[in-house]
């Protein structure tokens, strides 16, 4: 099954772009269309990529919106369209066409990139199948190598063995890509049956079973019948077992002369001259392999030692099975009495147990070891400690806290322990007999469930970029770390953001609306966690203002006057707006010629005159940052000519213009006067 995999990224301001493959299924040959929805609007053109870059070299179409006009890139391959709604249709669509897209989108009067989507297509997979070098290989000794196909871009490998995943093994070994599948000496337990999953995103499909026809030789050879001994008469049946593939071909022989080959050896009448022994010689035609089994009788061991009362630490001791005889084997048990076996390869047969029975010396205690080992713990919970030493005769316990006594014994129990059971918890372990003593200490720290911290601020209210603000974690708790999250991430490295030795309290130096928030820190102990509210800062904008020449382009921070025509006619509707941004809102006063007006963001007269011609001044004031400022523009009613308009802005603080301006005054009817140097107290 194919589908595609959306992966969008967008500026905050922008709606949610969204982008999908139709139809959802693709296989290789077939159409698929890219579909784009929820466009943002004003938009001028679309570009696609193949990949993540947006460069040339991967640029594979583009569509202008005005000029309707489709323009190709170096990566066009001839079978991919690009419609007016900015959707992208691939025709005829081969491996080489899956992965990552990338569509630009362009807005009107946008100089930064535009919108950028990212789309990553995924096809369908293939049904694979699993090509092996060797379908038959030798057990324990040949190499097989196993591949899942076809190979397939953007998609990852899974094997399976019996059904199961793959299990981690020194005779396993995957390629990189997990394509190929390695099987060193294989084995039944390796020999399968396997298979493999093809997968991406978006599908997945597996492969039909394969197991190897494994050849191994001959295993160690049995004589189905345990008796040894046969009365006269008596029908003895013999079998002789193996485990070989293909099946191994048996010979009987008895004192070295062939009688006949079968599995079965069969006497009708047993009589002593069938005293001797018999001998089963298997062979496997493929591997070449042969063995052979005896069937014989064995003699019951037997163990001796030089010492059966050895001292403890101190006696070395030596056991041996007896009878002494050649062409056994001889295999100890030790795990608990000692037993000694005779092994041929037909039979075995085991002694009886021997105890040696020991004399111990007194010794110990070794250092004591206190469990469990963790040393954090939650109020609240029951404190449970053991101690263990090794000691002969059994040491005794005794446990102190922060060097005080607490009780005697092993174990030691405290419900529901607090903050005050903080401390270091000794256990010390004593031999009665040695009068040897050894003590061991370990670390216990409580922690409550940390409250959930708040912020609290020196000023929500900072004037931007001038004053300093100060944040705290409250409240301040014991073995609590602090961490500071701003806008959801981690706090970055930064001169503006300093942090205390302890982290629990914040330094912002001049507060921008980058470094306003929203803030939050969190509390963590050993135990829990736990966050704050975000707290994000008012900052109070102030803006510094420049001379702005007739002309020039102010910043979009500096105060204007619309509409730039100033020109009107008698009669005319003269409606200026003054604009300028400011937190808060600023205070806005018209003056005409330097006498006030009106209060008001808009300047309305309904019928201008030539009356009305002069400068006029809008006077803006931030009443938190106390900062003022203006700006000038002189209306024009055509009759005589008067010099063009000119915008001036000041900056907060005081300060000189140099050099001299030519302003018309309001009652020389266009005449100009030089002005020297003024001095303006903003």
């Amino acid at each position: 099954e194919g589908t595609s995999l959306l992966i969008f990224w967008n500026t905050p301001t922008t709606a949610q772009v969204t982008i999908e493959a139709q139809p959802t299924k693709v296989s290789e040959g077939k159409d698929v269309l890219l579909l784009v929805q929820n466009l943002p609007q004003n938009l001028i053109a679309y570009i696609w990529y193949k990949g993540q870059k947006t460069d040339f070299r991967h640029y594979i179409t583009s569509y202008v919106i005005d000029a309707e006009t489709i323009i190709v890139g170096p990566a066009y391959s001839g079978r991919e369209t690009v419609y007016s709604n900015a959707s992208l249709l691939i025709q005829n669509v081969t491996q080489k066409d899956t992965g990552s897209y990338t569509i630009q989108m362009i807005k009107q009067g946008d100089k930064t990139k535009g919108v950028i989507g990212h789309f990553t297509l995924y096809l369908e997979t293939p049904k694979p199948y699993i090509s092996s070098s060797n379908l038959n290989p030798r057990e324990a000794v040949e190499t097989v190598i196993l591949s899942c196909d076809p190979d397939t871009q953007d998609v990852s490998y899974l094997w399976w063995i019996n059904g199961q995943s793959l299990p981690i093994s020194r005779k396993l070994q995957l390629s990189g890509n997990n394509r190929t599948l390695t099987l060193f000496g294989v084995t039944k337990d390796t020999a399968g049956p396997y298979e493999c999953e093809m997968k991406n995103p978006v599908s997945s499909s597996r492969s039909d079973p394969v197991t190897l026809n494994l050849l191994h030789g001959l295993d160690t050879p049995t004589i189905s019948s345990s008796y040894t001994y046969y009365h006269p008469v008596e029908v003895p049946k013999l079998s002789c077992l193996t485990d070989s593939h293909p099946l191994a071909e048996h010979s009987w022989l008895i004192d070295g002369k062939l009688q006949q080959s079968a599995k079965v050896f069969f006497i009708p009448q047993i009589t002593k001259t069938y005293r001797m022994a018999y001998v089963c010689f298997i062979h496997n035609s493929v591997t070449d392999g042969t063995n052979l089994i005896i069937k014989t009788e064995l003699p019951k061991p037997y163990i001796t030692s030089n010492n059966f009362n050895p001292m403890e630490n101190k006696n070395d001791v030596s056991l041996t099975c007896v009878p002494k005889t050649q062409g056994y084997t001889y295999v100890w048990w030790v795990n608990g009495p000692y037993e000694c076996e005779i092994r041929d390869r037909v039979s075995s047969i085991c002694s009886d147990p021997v105890i040696l029975d020991v004399l111990f010396i007194f010794d110990g205690p070794d250092f004591p070891r206190i469990f469990p080992s963790f040393t954090d713990y939650r109020s609240g919970d029951n404190l449970y400690l053991s101690c263990f030493a090794n000691s002969n005769p059994p040491a005794e316990y005794s446990w102190t806290i922060n060097g005080k006594f607490v009780q005697s014994g092993q174990e030691l129990f405290i419900p529901q322990i607090s903050t005050k059971h903080n401390g270091i918890y000794g256990c010390s372990a004593r031999n009665s007999a040695t009068g040897r003593e050894c003590s061991t200490f370990k670390m216990v720290i409580v922690s409550v469930e940390t409250p959930k911290p708040s912020i609290n601020s020196s000023n929500l209210n900072p004037r931007e970029a001038m004053e300093t603000v100060t944040l705290s974690c409250d409240p301040d708790t014991q073995n609590a770390s602090y961490l500071w999250w701003i806008n959801g991430q981690i706090l970055p490295i930064s001169p503006r953001l300093q942090l205390s030795e302890n982290n629990r309290t914040l330094i912002l130096f001049g507060v921008t609306k980058r470094t306003a928030g929203p803030y939050e820190c969190e509390m963590k102990s050993p135990v829990s966690s736990s966050r704050s509210d975000p707290v994000t800062l008012n900052p109070v904008c102030e803006y510094l203002l420049f001379l702005c020449e007739p002309g020039c382009h102010p910043k979009y921070t500096w105060p204007e006057a619309r509409p730039p025509s100033l020109s009107r006619h008698t009669g005319e509707v003269l409606k200026l707006s003054c604009l300028t941004d400011s937190h808060p809102l600023a205070e806005l006063s018209w003056l005409i010629d330097g006498k006030v007006q009106q209060s008001a963001q808009v300047f309305f007269i309904p019928q201008i005159t030539k009356t009305c011609r002069g400068v006029y001044v809008c006077f803006i004031h931030n009443s938190a940052t106390f900062g003022t400022n203006l700006i000038i523009q002189r209306i024009i009613v055509p009759g005589k000519w008067v010099p063009g308009a000119l915008a001036i802005c000041f900056p907060v603080k005081s300060m000189w213009l140099s050099g001299k301006s030519h302003l018309p005054s309001a009652k020389g009817e266009g005449k100009t006067k030089p002005q020297d140097r003024e001095y303006v107290s903003a």
